[in-house]
């Protein structure tokens, strides 16, 4: 079935602290990508494995190459569905702005698609496809902005068990048909998505990690 917990999304979109801008000084700041595993669904904000990264980074005990006289933040970008192909544009076009010291993708097996949406930033900030009939980035994106918490759609999100249900049973189907569409042809755009943020990172000098997370079956 669906989850219940406590969701709270800061002015950026982000579900994290509000994100101070321009960044300042004494902060080190992590650029956390992916998808809903990233974005925590189903675990309450500080169990996200972005959290207990930022928690980890910051205990005085840990010894590491960070600069001692910086804060982390390790700022959760995730999104529910998003791709690697997404993802890419969300940094190109806007991540990117968010001056960060380093960048981590969040990446699993599921993160291929068939489908090529040509995605881009409208002038409000959402990130949306280029291609007739297809508004699901755009709902999602309405979902996750500050602004939008009196839309119908949102509140039919939050108070609707039906939905919830559903949704969790789409989530449970989905990584069968997803591994369909794994083949040569998504497996290059992805690859193309990933050279793309190598490419757009080492042109900064910002570092890139990427943590591929395991894909198990219920």
């Amino acid at each position: 079935g669906g989850f219940s917990i406590p969701v709270s999304i800061n002015s950026s979109g982000y579900r994290d602290d509000k994100l101070i801008e321009p960044k300042p000084e004494d902060e080190y700041r992590i650029l956390a990508i992916g998808d809903s595993f990233t974005w925590g669904l189903g675990v309450l904000r500080e169990d996200a494995w972005v959290e207990q990264l930022e928690d980890l980074l910051n205990d005085p005990g840990l010894s590491s190459d960070l600069p001692e006289d910086k804060r982390v933040q390790v700022v959760n970008t995730g999104v529910g569905s998003w791709n690697t192909e997404v993802e890419f544009e969300y940094l190109r076009q806007k991540g990117i702005n968010h001056e960060p010291d380093a960048v981590i993708l969040g990446f699993l097996i599921n993160d291929f698609r068939a489908t090529n949406t040509d995605y881009l930033i409208d002038d409000r900030g959402f990130l949306v496809t280029s291609q007739k009939g297809s508004r699901a980035l755009h709902l999602q994106s309405v979902l996750y902005d500050e602004k939008a918490k009196g839309s119908v759609f949102k509140r039919l999100i939050e108070s609707s068990h039906l939905i919830r249900w559903f949704s969790g049973r789409r989530l449970k189907t989905e990584k069968r048909k997803l591994m369909v569409f794994n083949d040569k042809a998504s497996k290059k755009r992805t690859f193309d998505a990933l050279l793309g943020m190598h490419q757009l990172l080492r042109e900064r000098q910002i570092p890139f990690y990427v943590c591929i997370f395991p894909y198990v079956e219920d």
